[in-house]
């Protein structure tokens, strides 16, 4: 909704603040936007943005990010603190503006029922995307802050205050448990397959290991995530890969987050190997990786179903 010019704050008996305020301490451009709402009308409320959960009603998970770090519970807290007699609600994110619109419309009528309401924004604010019914304020700081760059600062400070320690361990238990992706390649050129073996003092004994490496978050699908993973551990170079399998990575996890390991069978078309990192590369022919004896001795114990699977299926070939 676009800004009318001629708004007298004075004519509207609410004013609303809509806002994320994902900060520790509410900063001197939120105060501006804040005063200004609570000065300008006898009654406030301020609507904090809430990330909307996925998954079922019965079984929601809530997506933090470094973005929406704080929960609702805790910004009501920071805020109440300061502006007491200010009503606070919460705003669920929506994918469309329309029925976000509605759905802050109904929030603040319920109450509110019959009063005239002035929404006011900040530098970046929601304005653009609102379509209700309530005339819109934008406000401008003379002062601008990144919230942005305060988190990161705060990121890199460890205080030792035990407030700080109750916070950590507060975040932690928020977190839906997280079931990681990690990839296994096998990388197949003929009748052989590409194993790696990392150098170094404390792996000298080791044994070799299919290219493995963890999903990203940008990762469209296994299949491309596979060949970013090849590329950051042998160099750009063209296959044609396809999932096979998948199962739990016993080594790996804790009591809150696991590893799914997901076997990916990249066939080479072309290119050279350039090992991008301290390690060794072998090619392994099938009939070696058969012979009596040969895995227990050469392939790391956690990748034996997966050369396994990789026998069968190319013995029938």
């Amino acid at each position: 909704m676009e800004e009318q010019k001629d708004i007298n704050p004075k004519d509207y008996e609410v004013g609303a603040v809509v806002g994320r305020f994902q900060l520790a301490e509410i900063h001197e451009a939120h105060k501006f936007l804040i005063d200004t709402v609570v000065n300008n009308h006898k009654k406030s409320i301020i609507l904090l943005g809430v990330t909307r959960a996925v998954g079922s009603p019965e079984d929601p998970i809530r997506l933090p990010s470094r973005e929406n770090v704080l929960d609702f519970q805790s910004r009501l807290f920071m805020l109440q603190e300061m502006y007491p007699n200010t009503i606070i609600q919460s705003i669920q994110d929506k994918d469309n503006d329309q029925i976000w619109s509605e759905s802050l419309d109904n929030k603040i009528r319920e109450v509110f029922p019959n009063e005239k309401v002035l929404l006011y924004g900040g530098r970046d604010s929601f304005i653009p995307h609102y379509k209700g019914l309530f005339d819109v304020k934008s406000l401008d700081p003379k002062i601008y802050v990144s919230a942005t760059m305060q988190r990161n600062s705060i990121s890199k400070e460890v205080l030792k205050d035990p407030n700080f320690r109750k916070g950590q361990i507060y975040y932690a238990y928020q977190q839906t448990p997280t079931l990681y992706t990690n990839y296994k390649i096998a990388l197949i050129e003929d009748d052989k397959v590409l194993f790696f073996k990392k150098n170094g003092y404390d792996h000298v004994n080791k044994k070799f290991k299919l290219l493995s490496g963890l999903a990203g978050i940008n990762d469209p699908s296994l299949e491309v995530g596979a060949k970013r993973v090849i590329g950051n551990l042998i160099g750009s170079i063209e296959v044609n890969t396809s999932y096979e399998m998948s199962n739990s990575n016993i080594d790996f996890g804790n009591k809150t987050n696991r590893v799914m390991n997901v076997l990916v069978t990249a066939e080479k078309m072309y290119g050279p190997l350039k090992p991008q990192g301290n390690y060794d590369i072998k090619w392994i022919t099938i009939n070696e990786l058969m012979s009596e004896g040969f895995m227990v001795e050469n392939i790391e114990k956690d990748d034996f179903e997966y050369v396994q699977h990789l026998i069968k299926k190319y013995r029938k070939k």
